[in-house]
């Protein structure tokens, strides 16, 4: 998870495969998520719908 869309983005963690995130926004293939009270970006292509 990145802090801004795009690979320019600081690493800010990640995320384990089955784990639930809520999108906010997507903007040019990077979703807005949610995780552990904070918003950060993440490339939408690892995600899928539930």
């Amino acid at each position: 998870m990145r802090n801004e869309p795009g690979h320019h983005g600081k690493v800010h963690g990640r995320f384990h495969g089955g784990q639930t995130v809520q999108v906010f926004a997507i903007i040019d293939g990077w979703a807005k998520v949610l995780f552990n009270g904070h918003y950060q970006w993440v490339s939408a292509e690892y995600l899928q719908p539930r």
